[in-house]
């Protein structure tokens, strides 16, 4: 028999504590619900919903406690009286599905509790707004979408001039949730130093912008034309995005080695459409090198928070580039398995790792499994 999941409302004023068990009993919640005044009063079983107030006792930072619920498998649900727009934000990067503010619970918590069951984000004003600084990290439909309910529209509204089908609410609110945990929860939880080497300003001063929208002030960049004026500067680089093909006339792959034994991940980032034989060598030689990453400078902002996100993590980022170019190193299928080939194949006609998770029925990890095995086998490295 299936576990109903439980409701916890956790708040240190009594008084709401009291409002709750009684709306609750009215939405015939009751036997579902568990109330606390204290974080470690709460046992979470996966599938559960957190009500947590924002403003506990205990002092500890919000989005501390939404990550702890959220990693021991609970949908967490922000209540409360009012917040800057960096905490909510911050509450919503560590994995918190909505914001409810207090006196608008009779009405907005049953519907958002509807939505966190669904495995959804709640579509009101406030969790709306708390997204806007979030807005790299969602494709192109879902950020107008939370843009126009984050200035007031309803969200039946703001459906049809997103583009979007209200009919199928729910699934865009579950791909609003998907899409903020691929690229936003589970980021290293520390300051991060990214460097950034091109010999043009103006795609610096771009990818800056990118990073700082999609990791706010967790993230420290720093640009340089070449690798040798980023490596004088006096930090230590968690990751650097590089440019293939640097005015200095400096190798590729030289440039990754060198950036690599100063222990920094390495994404190649390029304007270069595949294709140019001589070209296509120096990328694969990079990538030889230890580079984790091929993005192109057309790319949406999201793919390079994607890839940055996987680097970060130790791992390579398989996207369609990556499965072009290597492509063009081996076109030897034999190495691979069937399942792998038809992977491999799929991806490179185009097909994002979520639609090729869909369409053989696989889990998202499985679809990356098949690509570390098919890298090892096609490039030589694990």
């Amino acid at each position: 028999m299936l576990r109903r999941p439980t409701i916890h409302v956790i708040d240190d004023d009594p008084l709401f504590l009291d409002e709750m068990r009684s709306l609750f009993q009215a939405q015939s919640y009751g036997e579902d619900m568990r109330t606390h005044s204290q974080i470690g009063d709460v046992d979470i079983q996966p599938g559960d919903i957190a009500c947590l107030d924002l403003r506990l006792a205990d002092g500890r930072r919000p989005s501390q406690t939404v990550q702890e619920l959220t990693e021991a498998g609970a949908s967490v649900i922000i209540v409360t009286t009012g917040a800057s727009s960096a905490e909510l934000q911050d509450c919503l990067r560590a994995g918190a599905v909505g914001v409810v503010l207090k006196p608008d619970v009779p009405d907005g918590l049953p519907s958002a509790l509807a939505t966190a069951f669904a495995g959804g984000v709640v579509l009101n004003r406030e969790t709306c707004a708390s997204l806007i600084g979030l807005s790299a990290c969602l494709s192109e439909n879902l950020r107008r979408l939370t843009e126009l309910v984050a200035a007031g529209l309803s969200a039946e509204q703001a459906f049809p001039l997103s583009g979007l089908d209200v009919r199928h609410a729910a699934r865009v609110q579950q791909d609003i949730r998907r899409e903020l945990e691929q690229r936003v929860v589970g980021w290293p939880d520390k300051n991060l130093t990214i460097g950034v080497v091109d010999d043009h300003w103006l795609a610096v001063s771009g990818v800056k912008q990118v990073l700082h929208s999609g990791l706010d002030d967790r993230v420290n960049v720093a640009g340089a034309a070449t690798v040798a004026e980023l490596l004088s500067l006096p930090l230590e680089f968690d990751a650097v995005i590089l440019d293939v093909l640097l005015a200095d006339g400096s190798v590729p792959r030289d440039n990754v080695a060198l950036l690599r034994s100063a222990s920094a991940e390495v994404l190649l980032f390029t304007s270069l459409e595949p294709g140019d034989p001589s070209r296509d060598d120096d990328v694969n030689a990079a990538m030889e090198a230890g580079a984790k990453a091929l993005i192109f400078k057309g790319d949406a902002d999201r793919e390079l928070l994607d890839a940055l996100k996987d680097v970060l993590a130790g791992a390579m980022y398989f996207n369609l580039a990556w499965s072009r170019a290597l492509s063009r190193v081996r076109s030897d299928m034999s190495l691979l398995t069937p399942r792998e080939k038809e992977v491999f194949l799929k991806h490179r006609a185009g097909l994002s790792q979520q639609e090729i998770a869909d369409l053989f029925y696989l889990s998202r990890e499985t679809v990356k499994s098949h690509f570390k095995s098919i890298n090892a086998k096609l490039n030589g490295r694990p």
